[in-house]
């Protein structure tokens, strides 16, 4: 049996990269849907009430959080569809701000304090890992489809895809309803595991956590995010006190050079290509 430190740290990675992965999707789609955060919000908000204040077995508030996320993100997905980029990344970081503040304000969820007392989850190393593997594989097998080239296609000329037949709408909300969701699974892991829920959890620092790992892992496959946010996650976690409260400025830093140097990240399509070439070569 693991330590409590060391379990709450492969908790706290595997949200991350949940999280991280529910930024990546709607990139790889050509959109800046900073959703995932609010998302992580509601689903956790919701997963607490339920389970602490109306008493509702874990299980049932956990899937009810990740749901109503997903319905959420469901009904926001026909407003925010037909925006562009930057009007979608602007629109969605003004609705972190906006969860936040009304999560602040509402007294039967605990205010500013939040909610603390929250049953776990047992066996939530074992959640962990079937969260991490069922998204990957269904990330891997979508960027091998009809749909990946498609959402390829959208980043790379938006037009371009629009006249060769593309539905850039329709692609736009299930992305959005999709990504909702894994980062309302997030939230509800992150939330189940400290216990505890309150506003300054989900806000601008996760936004900032998880462009880090995406630019620096690479938007161009999921692979990068999965390595890269161990890395960049537990490393911080190592620095002097002095040093580890500046965490932020790090990464802000990170984001910026990774985007004028090397915007694809460290792991891209034809960095992908090479070891697999090299793999049959040496299998053969």
């Amino acid at each position: 049996m693991l330590p409590i430190y060391a379990e709450n740290l492969l908790v706290t990675v595997t949200v991350f990269i949940l999280l991280s992965w529910a930024f990546y999707l709607p990139l790889r789609g050509g959109q800046l849907f900073n959703g995932p955060v609010f998302c992580a919000a509601l689903s956790g908000y919701f997963a607490a009430y339920v389970t602490k204040v109306l008493g509702w077995p874990v299980p049932i508030g956990f899937v009810g959080g990740v749901l109503f996320s997903g319905i959420c993100s469901f009904g926001l997905s026909f407003i925010l569809a037909p925006l562009t980029m930057f009007q979608m990344a602007v629109v969605t970081i003004a609705l972190i701000f906006i969860v936040q503040t009304t999560f602040r304000n509402l007294e039967f969820l605990g205010g500013v304090i939040g909610m603390s007392g929250i049953p776990g989850i047992e066996n939530i190393l074992i959640v962990c890992a079937v969260s991490i593997v069922v998204c990957v594989v269904f990330l891997n097998r979508l960027d091998k489809s009809r749909w990946g080239r498609a959402m390829e296609a959208v980043e790379r000329d938006r037009d371009m895809a629009s006249a060769m037949g593309v539905d850039i709408t329709k692609m736009s909300v299930v992305l959005q309803i999709v990504s909702g969701t894994m980062g309302g699974l997030a939230g509800v892991i992150y939330t189940f595991n400290l216990g505890t829920v309150h506003p300054e959890i989900f806000g601008f620092g996760q936004l900032l956590y998880c462009y880090t790992i995406v630019f620096v892992g690479g938007r161009d496959t999921p692979w990068g995010t999965l390595i890269f946010a161990p890395i960049l996650w537990l490393i911080p976690e190592f620095f002097p006190k002095a040093i580890a409260e500046f965490r932020n400025v790090v990464f802000g830093a990170i984001i910026i050079i990774f985007l004028l140097f090397r915007p694809k990240g460290v792991i891209d399509k034809t960095l992908i290509s090479a070891l697999g070439r090299t793999f049959r070569f040496r299998k053969a």
